[in-house]
C-alpha cells in the first residue's frame, strides 16, 4: 500500500468544518480499489463525523455528484476517490441534513421543558418538607421532651401530613408519562415515591407520639 494522504470535507451548514480522511493511493501501476477509500468508505467517514446519514448526503467534487441516491450496490460507491481524480488539498462539498437523535429531540421539546420547570417546583417543596421532618425527627431523638412537647410534636407531624398530601395532589395532576422523556417519568416516579414515604413516617410518629401522651397522662390519672 502506497503513502496516505489527508484529504479534507468541507461541512456547510449552521458552522463549515474541515474534517480530515485518510485516502491510501496506490503504487503506480497498481490498479487495486481494495487499497483505497471508495465513495462508500468516505460516505462513512462524513457520517460519524456529521452525523448525516449516507442516504440524506450529497457530495459534490468539482460541481459534480458522487452519486444520485445511495445503494450500497451501487457500482459508484465502489470506486476509490483516487479514481475519480481526487487529489490531496482538493475541496469535497457536503450536503445534507443530520439526524436528530433521540436525545437531541428531548432537548429540543419545549412543552417538555415547561414540565421538566415544573417538577422543580414540587421538588423545592418537597424538599422543604423532607428535610423539616427529618429536622424534626433529630430533635425528639435528642430531646425526649414531655406530654406537652410531645402534643406539639403531634401536631408539627400532622401538618405536614397535610402538606405532603397536598403536594402529592398537585404532583398527580401533572402528566405521568412523556415518551420523549424518559428522564421526566423516572423523576416524577421518585418524587410521589418520597412523598409517600413521608406521609408514612409522619403517620407513624403521630402514632407514636399518640401512645405516649396516652400512657403518660392516663398513668397520670390513676
Amino acid at each position: 500500500m502506497g503513502p496516505i494522504s489527508e484529504k479534507s470535507i468541507r461541512k456547510h451548514g449552521e458552522s463549515k468544518n474541515k474534517l480530515p480522511v485518510r485516502v491510501s493511493t496506490p503504487h503506480p501501476g497498481v490498479d487495486d480499489d481494495d487499497q483505497c477509500l471508495t465513495v462508500q468508505h468516505l460516505c462513512q467517514t462524513i457520517e460519524q463525523h456529521t452525523n448525516i446519514q449516507p442516504h440524506a448526503q450529497k457530495i459534490i467534487y468539482r460541481g459534480r455528484t458522487l452519486f444520485k441516491t445511495f445503494n450500497p450496490k451501487d457500482p459508484c460507491l465502489k470506486k476509490s476517490l483516487s479514481s475519480l481524480g481526487i487529489k490531496n488539498g482538493d475541496r469535497i462539498m457536503v450536503f445534507g441534513k443530520p439526524t436528530v437523535n433521540e436525545k437531541e429531540k428531548e432537548e429540543c421539546d419545549p412543552e417538555a421543558d415547561e414540565l421538566m420547570k415544573v417538577l422543580d417546583q414540587h421538588q423545592a417543596r418537597i424538599d422543604e418538607i423532607c428535610l423539616l421532618c427529618r429536622d424534626m425527627v433529630d430533635k425528639i431523638a435528642k430531646e425526649p421532651g414531655a406530654v406537652e412537647e410531645w402534643k406539639k410534636q403531634r401536631k408539627f407531624f400532622m401538618s405536614q401530613s397535610e402538606y405532603s398530601m397536598q403536594e402529592l395532589t398537585r404532583l398527580d395532576a401533572t402528566p405521568g408519562d412523556l415518551s420523549k422523556r424518559q428522564d421526566y417519568k423516572a423523576r416524577r416516579k421518585a418524587l410521589v415515591n418520597r412523598l409517600l414515604e413521608n406521609i408514612s413516617m409522619c403517620d407513624k410518629q403521630v402514632s407514636r407520639l399518640d401512645t405516649s401522651i396516652q400512657q403518660a397522662e392516663g398513668g397520670g390519672k390513676s
